[in-house]
């Protein structure tokens, strides 16, 4: 199921050494975390496979602005990060194998993507290479974490709906922390970042959505502002999502109100007034990007490139309107 990667003469940096920055993130966040070698070594195939595939010097071919093995090593961050605020919202404490949970499906939840199966998204692959891995493993991995799993990479997946996309993989039996925790890791990326965040985020997306080598300026632009457009619905039902995720761990109206206001408050509003000032500076984002390639004679893939940085410096420097 797994994407295999177009291998070329200038391929990509090693990855980063996986099992030693997810050490060092749990020793520095997460001291009282521990993570068995099991788990360790499977969360660092995924990451490689996905650092070679899409990472740093990728081809053309295997482009992956965002989806890549940065973005899935932020979602285990942000997933472990929201097991601690649940024990401290509901007075728990989770176990070693809750954070294994977080630590799989955030390495697993994207490594297919574009698969382009009509009759299975591109997160049940995902989810299904995860299982696969978990049962191949030589340290066996129980029933009931492979269903966990599984149910928690499903939870990552977008629903395209009435030009509206958001996810609601994820309400359905007893409440699973560790399943929410990864759905609001993936899900909750662009309502609970910086702007720059933000920027840097729609611009990634973006350029997973141009076709390899395109240098015309409006072309780029159009599919940053389409994406930009799209992410505002996408917050705006997101921030619903993650209202009925907070309901369906808690049960109590207050409780929800009180951790929405904790974590989210303004989110909505803040998201509508970013997007709507971008729209407005359109023509400043577009003068950016050509002031940037006008005296390009550089290759194909190298004017592409500065297009996309050009573009990120025009969202990053634009000047707040009116």
């Amino acid at each position: 199921m797994i994407e295999k990667p177009h291998r070329s003469v200038d391929r990509p940096n090693d990855p980063p050494d996986y099992p030693q920055k997810i050490a060092d993130f749990l020793a520095r966040e997460h001291p009282d975390v521990t993570l068995p070698e099991r788990t360790i070594r499977l969360m660092a195939v995924a990451f490689d496979e996905m650092h070679l595939m899409y990472g740093k010097g990728q081809t053309d071919e295997t482009r992956r602005e965002y989806h890549n093995d940065d973005h899935a090593f932020e979602v285990f961050e942000r997933s472990a990060a929201w097991l601690k605020r649940f024990e401290e919202q509901f007075g728990l404490t989770f176990t070693t194998e809750d954070y294994e949970v977080v630590g799989l499906a955030a390495a697993y939840h994207d490594i297919v993507i574009g698969a382009r199966d009509e009759t299975t998204s591109d997160e049940a692959l995902s989810a299904q290479v995860a299982v696969e891995a978990m049962r191949a493993s030589p340290e066996k991995f129980g029933s009931k974490m492979r269903r966990r799993v599984k149910c928690a990479v499903e939870a990552t997946t977008v629903e395209y709906r009435d030009g509206n996309v958001f996810q609601t993989h994820v309400l359905r039996g007893k409440p699973d922390f560790a399943i929410v925790a990864v759905a609001l890791a993936d899900s909750g990326a662009v309502i609970t970042e910086s702007e720059s965040t933000i920027i840097e985020h729609v611009s990634k997306l973006a350029m997973e959505h141009v076709a390899p080598g395109e240098t015309d300026v409006t072309l780029v632009t159009e599919a940053v502002m389409k994406i930009l457009a799209g992410e505002e619905k996408f917050a705006d039902q997101r921030l619903d999502d993650l209202k009925k995720y907070i309901e369906f761990l808690s049960g109590d109206p207050d409780k929800t109100k009180q951790i929405l206001q904790k974590y989210f408050a303004g989110r909505r509003e803040r998201i509508l007034g970013f997007t709507a000032r971008i729209d407005s500076r359109l023509g400043d984002i577009q003068q950016t990007v050509t002031d940037t390639l006008s005296d390009s004679k550089e290759t194909t893939e190298r004017a592409a490139t500065k297009i996309y940085r050009g573009i990120m410096r025009g969202l990053a420097w634009l000047p707040p309107s009116g």
